[in-house]
C-alpha cells in the first residue's frame, strides 16, 4: 500500500502501526499459537466476563493518511471497523466499516470550530479502551488541533495511550507523571510547550502491546495493578452476584409498602401490600416506589432499545436495585417500629409484675439486633444505590443515543493514582466501571450504520426527547406527591398529635395527682405508659422519614419536575423555528438533549448523595 504519508518519509511510523494492529489481532486468536494465549485469562477473567474469544475492534475517523491506512491494515487482519466521523462519512467506506457515524458538521465549519471534533473525541472515547496515535511530537496545528488534542484528552479521560513517533518508536503514558497539577495543566486552552510529550516513557514492541493502564482497565480485580480496596471488594461482590429464593425476593419491601400505605392514608394500597406479602409478587415487575429516584418501566419502555449486553445489564441492576431498596427500605421501618414497641414493653414491665413484659421486651430488642445485623452483612443499602444508579444511567444513555452523545460517568476516568503510604492505582468506582466496560464491550449499536446527526429526522428526535422529558415530569411530579404526603402525615398529623396527646394525658396526671380526685385503678397506668410509649413512637416515625430522606426527596422531586418543563419548552420551540435539519440546529438539539440527560444524572448522584450515609443503624 502507498499513502502520501508513507512516501514523506512516515514509513516506519506505519510499520509500526501494522505491528501494532498485528499484535492486537492476535489477542483473538484462541489457540497457543497466539503470542497472547496465556494473557487472555487473566485480562478477561471469567468472574467478570462472559466466556467467549474476545472482541478486538479498530475506531478511527476517516482522514486521508492514517486513518485510511488503519482501515486497510484492520480489515486485512479481520478486525472490525468502526468509524466516527465529525463531518459527513465517505460512502467508499461502507463495505468496510461495520458501524459508522457522522455528525454532519459542513467542512467550512470543520476549518474554524473545534466543537465537532470534542464530539467525536468524546463519543469515541466512550467506547475505546485504548487510543492508539501517529504523532510526530509536535505542537498542535490549526483550529481542531489534530492528534495532540486527542491525546490530551485521552490523557485526561485516563484512557491508555500508544503514541507512535515518526521514526517508528513506540511510547506510552508514564503513570507517575500525571499527577493533579499535570492533569490542571492539560485542561488549559492552550499546552505548555513539552507538557504532553513529557508523560510519555519508550516502550518496546518486543513486550508487545498489553500496556499496564490497559491490563488495569480490563481488570481491575488484578491485585498487582490494582490496589485492593472497598470498590475491588464490590466489583467481586457484583461479578459473584446471583439471585435469592423467589418467594422471599417476591416480598421484598412489603413491610415498606405497606407502612408508607397506612401513613399515607391510602387503604387500598395498605389492602394491596397485604395481599402482596400473602401471595407474593416479584419485585423486578412491580412498579418502583416514587422514592427510589428511577422513573417507573412502562408497557411502551419495558424494553430499552439498547445491545443485548447493556440490556441484560440494565434488566440485572433494575431489578437487584428493585429487590435490595425494598428490603433496606423494610429493615428501617422495622428498626424503627420495633425500637418503639421495646419501649412499650418496657413501660409496660413497669407498670405491671410478673415476667412476661420483660420477655417481650427481650425479644423486641434481639430482633432489633438481629435485623441491624442482617443488613449490615447483606448490606442491602450499598447494592441498592449501586445497582439503581447503573440502571438509570443506561436509561439515560438511551435518551442520548440518537443525539450521537454519552452520559457523563460513561467517560470518567475509572482510576486515580494514590503518592500516599500504599501507593499504586485505585479503582474509583465499581459501578463506573460496569458502566464502562458493558458500553465498550458492546461497542457502537447496530443502529449506527451510516448514521448521520445532521440530516436525521428532527422531528423525530424532537418527539422522542419531548417524549421522555414528559415522562421524568410526570414521575417526578408522583414522587413529590407520594413523598411530599407520606412525610406530613407520619411526621405533622402522627407524631405531632402525638405529641399534643402525650401533652394533654400528662396535664390530666398532674391535675388527677394534685386534686386526689378518685379514679379506676387502670386509668394512671394507662396514661403511663401512653405518656412514656407515644413519645417514642412519634421519635420513630422521625427517625424512619429522616433516614429516608422523605422530605428532601419531596423537594429535589419537585426542582427537577420544574426543570424539565422548562426544557420541554425549549426544545418545543426551537422546533417550531427550526423545521428543516441543519447543522447549528441538530447541534442545538442534541445539547439540549445533553441538558436533559445531565440533569437526570445529576438528580440521581444527588439522591445517592442523600441517602449514601444513611445507611442502616440501631436506632438511638
Amino acid at each position: 500500500m502507498q499513502h502520501a504519508a508513507v512516501e514523506n518519509g512516515a514509513a516506519p511510523a506505519f510499520r509500526t502501526l501494522h505491528a501494532v494492529l498485528d499484535r492486537f489481532a492476535d489477542i483473538c486468536k484462541s489457540s497457543d499459537e497466539s503470542e497472547y494465549f496465556e494473557d487472555v485469562a487473566s485480562l478477561f477473567p471469567k468472574e467478570l466476563y462472559s466466556p467467549g474469544p474476545p472482541m478486538i475492534r479498530l475506531m478511527t475517523g476517516q482522514a486521508d493518511g492514517v486513518d485510511e491506512y488503519a482501515i486497510e491494515v484492520a480489515h486485512d487482519l479481520g478486525l472490525t471497523v468502526d468509524l466516527v466521523a465529525p463531518g459527513t462519512l465517505r460512502a467508499d467506506y461502507d463495505a468496510v466499516s461495520a458501524r459508522s457515524v457522522g455528525f454532519g458538521c459542513p467542512l467550512e465549519r470543520l476549518r474554524t470550530d473545534d466543537a465537532p471534533f470534542a464530539m467525536r473525541d468524546e463519543l469515541a472515547f466512550s467506547y475505546a479502551d485504548m487510543l492508539v496515535a501517529v504523532w510526530d511530537g509536535g505542537p498542535a496545528h490549526g483550529t481542531a488541533g489534530g492528534v495532540v488534542r486527542l491525546i490530551q484528552r485521552a490523557v485526561l479521560a485516563g484512557l491508555p495511550v500508544l503514541w507512535i513517533d515518526l521514526e517508528g518508536k513506540l511510547w506510552t503514558i508514564e503513570a507517575d507523571r500525571v499527577t493533579e497539577e499535570c492533569l490542571y495543566r492539560l485542561r488549559r486552552r492552550e499546552l505548555d510547550e513539552g507538557l504532553l510529550g513529557s508523560l510519555f516513557k519508550h516502550r518496546d514492541l518486543a513486550k508487545g502491546v498489553l500496556i499496564d493502564p490497559l491490563r488495569r482497565r480490563l481488570n481491575p480485580l488484578d491485585g498487582n495493578l490494582v490496589v485492593p480496596s472497598g470498590e475491588t471488594e464490590m466489583l467481586a461482590r457484583y461479578a459473584s452476584e446471583c439471585r435469592g429464593w423467589r418467594m422471599f425476593e417476591r416480598r421484598a419491601g412489603s413491610f415498606h409498602e405497606l407502612m408508607a400505605a397506612i401513613f399515607r392514608l391510602d387503604v387500598h394500597e395498605s389492602l394491596c401490600s397485604v395481599w402482596k406479602w400473602i401471595c407474593g409478587e416479584c419485585a423486578t415487575q412491580k412498579q418502583e416506589d416514587p422514592v427510589d429516584g428511577p422513573a417507573p418501566n412502562t408497557a411502551e419502555d419495558s424494553r430499552l432499545a439498547t445491545p443485548d449486553g447493556l440490556q441484560a445489564r440494565f434488566e440485572w441492576s433494575d431489578a437487584r436495585a428493585n429487590v435490595a431498596g425494598g428490603r433496606h427500605r423494610s429493615s428501617i421501618w422495622n428498626l424503627y417500629m420495633l425500637s418503639s414497641a421495646a419501649v412499650f414493653a418496657s413501660v409496660m414491665g413497669i407498670v405491671n409484675s410478673g415476667i412476661t413484659w420483660p420477655l417481650v421486651e427481650i425479644v423486641f430488642i434481639a430482633s432489633i439486633i438481629g435485623t441491624f445485623c442482617v443488613a449490615r452483612r447483606r448490606d442491602w443499602h450499598r447494592i441498592w444505590l449501586g445497582h439503581r444508579f447503573v440502571a438509570e444511567q443506561i436509561r439515560y444513555l438511551q435518551i442520548l443515543r440518537p443525539f450521537l452523545a454519552i452520559p457523563a460517568p460513561f467517560q470518567a476516568p475509572l482510576f486515580v493514582h494514590s503518592d500516599s503510604r500504599r501507593a499504586g492505582h485505585r479503582l474509583r468506582s465499581a459501578e463506573r466501571w460496569i458502566l464502562q466496560r458493558a458500553l465498550s464491550a458492546d461497542g457502537l449499536p447496530s443502529e449506527y450504520k451510516g448514521y448521520d446527526l445532521a440530516s436525521a429526522d428532527r422531528g423525530e428526535l424532537v418527539s422522542k426527547l419531548r417524549q421522555e422529558v414528559n415522562l421524568q415530569a410526570r414521575f417526578h411530579k408522583r414522587a413529590h406527591k407520594y413523598a411530599k404526603r407520606l412525610r406530613e402525615v407520619a411526621e405533622d398529623w402522627v407524631a405531632g398529635g402525638l405529641f399534643w396527646l402525650v401533652l394533654g394525658c400528662t396535664i390530666v396526671h398532674v391535675i388527677l395527682r394534685c386534686s386526689h380526685v378518685e379514679v379506676p385503678l387502670w386509668v394512671e397506668p394507662c396514661l403511663q405508659v401512653f405518656s412514656a410509649s407515644a413519645p417514642a413512637l412519634a421519635a420513630a416515625l422521625h427517625g424512619v422519614m429522616t433516614k429516608l430522606e422523605i422530605g428532601r426527596i419531596a423537594a429535589q422531586s419537585h426542582k427537577v419536575r420544574s426543570r424539565l418543563l422548562v426544557l420541554d419548552s425549549v426544545v418545543s420551540n426551537d422546533n417550531e423555528r427550526h423545521s428543516l435539519p441543519d447543522w447549528i440546529s441538530m447541534a442545538r438539539l442534541r445539547a439540549d438533549a445533553m441538558e436533559v440527560a445531565s440533569l437526570l444524572s445529576e438528580e440521581n448522584e444527588q439522591w445517592r448523595d442523600l441517602i449514601r450515609y444513611q445507611e442502616t443503624e440501631i436506632p438511638a
